[in-house]
C-alpha cells in the first residue's frame, strides 16, 4: 500500500538534457566574460546631476499665463502700418512729379541757366581779385625790401660821413670849392676833389629824410 502511495520520479536522461553549447547563440562583440573584463577596464559611466526642479523654479508662486495672441488685433495693426506706408508712398511719389515737372519747366531752365551764368561770372571775378591781392602783396613786399635798403644804405653812409648836419657839409663843399678855385693843382688831384664835393652833396639826403 505504501508504494502505491508513494509519488512518482521523474528522470531526466541525456536525450531530455538541455540543448549544447553549440545550439547556443553567444552575444555580439565577443564572450561574456570579454565584455565584461571591457566595461572594467573603461570604468563606470558617471551619473550626470540634475539640479531638482524646487531649484529651477519657485513652486510657491503660481506659474504665469501667456495669452493667446489676437489675431483681430493684430490685423489691425498690420492695417494701420500698410495704411501708413502708403500715405507716405503717396506723398513720396507726389514730390517727385514736382520735381521732375519743375526741371522740364522752360522758365525753370532758364533761371538755371542765369544762375549758372551768373555762379560762373562771380568765380572767374573771384580769381581776378585773387590775382590783384597777390599783385599788391607783391608791390608791399617790394617796398618793404627797398625801405629796408634804403635805411641800411643811410646807416652805412653815416657811418662814413664825419658831420653831424647838412651845415658842417654845406660848410665842408665851400671849402674844397674855394680850395678848386685858388689852388693849382693836377688833373687827377683835382678829379678826386670834385669827387669828394659830390659825395658830400649826396651825403646830405639823409640828413634832410631826418627833417
Amino acid at each position: 500500500m505504501a508504494s502505491e502511495s508513494a509519488e512518482p520520479v521523474v528522470v531526466i536522461t541525456d536525450e531530455a538534457a538541455p540543448a549544447t553549447d553549440a545550439g547556443v547563440k553567444e552575444p555580439r562583440g565577443g564572450g561574456g566574460k570579454n565584455n565584461n573584463n571591457n566595461k572594467k577596464k573603461g570604468g563606470p559611466r558617471p551619473k550626470r546631476e540634475h539640479a531638482p526642479v524646487e531649484e529651477l523654479y519657485d513652486l510657491s508662486k503660481p506659474i504665469p499665463k501667456t495669452e493667446k495672441p489676437n489675431k483681430d488685433e493684430h490685423d489691425k495693426q498690420v492695417k494701420e502700418l500698410s495704411d501708413v506706408i502708403e500715405v507716405l508712398h503717396n506723398k513720396r511719389k507726389a514730390i517727385q512729379e514736382k520735381i521732375e515737372s519743375s526741371m522740364d519747366d522752360p522758365t525753370t531752365k532758364s533761371k538755371q541757366s542765369e544762375l549758372r551764368s551768373s555762379l560762373g561770372s562771380k568765380r572767374s571775378k573771384k580769381g581776378s581779385l585773387i590775382k590783384e591781392k597777390q599783385a599788391i602783396r607783391a608791390d608791399l613786399n617790394r617796398i618793404k625790401n627797398d625801405n629796408e635798403k634804403i635805411v641800411k644804405e643811410k646807416k652805412d653812409a653815416r657811418s662814413n660821413v664825419k658831420f653831424s648836419s647838412v651845415e658842417e657839409i654845406n660848410k665842408e663843399i665851400r671849402s674844397l670849392e674855394r680850395q678848386q678855385e685858388t689852388t693849382s693843382m693836377s688833373l687827377s688831384a683835382e678829379k678826386i676833389l670834385i669827387k669828394e664835393i659830390d659825395a658830400l652833396k649826396a651825403s646830405k639826403k639823409f640828413f634832410w629824410r631826418d627833417k
